[in-house]
């Protein structure tokens, strides 16, 4: 005999979402009130040594030579991930998206340089912004693509 747990709590994905709000962006009340066409703006985030590090300390193992790894400024461009965390989780969380974040699944991550960006250096500041590119219906579900930029103060 096997025994299931199943949720019939009329109000179970609005309770996720709160949630989640609570968890990732850290809202305390567990509301997202902004809506499906606006712009997402994260606060300004300090790219410190001890990131640099613990990032080269996590991919040094693909390089030949990690001292160029570790003694390099540059910090890996994904490290914008870390910063944009908040902007491109809170598009997850609107009412209107009317998704199930219990059976979300992450598809890919594409990053990309724009013309006349800079790579991203130990000490710098940034922000980044993030909106909704689309949003599919698709026979496995949802399809929601979230686009950020990164909005460095150190131009």
């Amino acid at each position: 005999m096997t025994t299931r747990l199943v949720d019939i709590s009329k109000a179970r994905e609005q309770s996720v979402q709160a949630f989640y709000a609570y968890l990732w962006p850290g809202r305390r009340d567990g509301v997202v009130s902004s809506r499906l066409t606006d712009v997402f703006h994260g606060k300004e985030v300090l790219l410190p040594h001890r990131l640099h590090c613990s990032l080269n300390a996590a991919i040094a193992h693909a390089f030949r030579d990690t001292t160029t790894v570790y003694h390099a400024p540059e910090i890996p461009t994904e490290a914008a991930v870390i910063a944009a965390w908040d902007v491109l989780m809170r598009p997850l969380l609107l009412p209107e998206l009317q998704v199930d974040l219990l059976r979300l699944v992450h598809r890919s991550i594409d990053i990309a340089y724009t013309l006349g960006a800079s790579p991203l250096q130990v000490g710098d500041t940034i922000r980044v912004k993030s909106f909704v590119r689309s949003v599919l219906i698709e026979a496995l579900g949802k399809l929601v693509i979230v686009e950020a930029q990164r909005l460095s103060s150190n131009f």
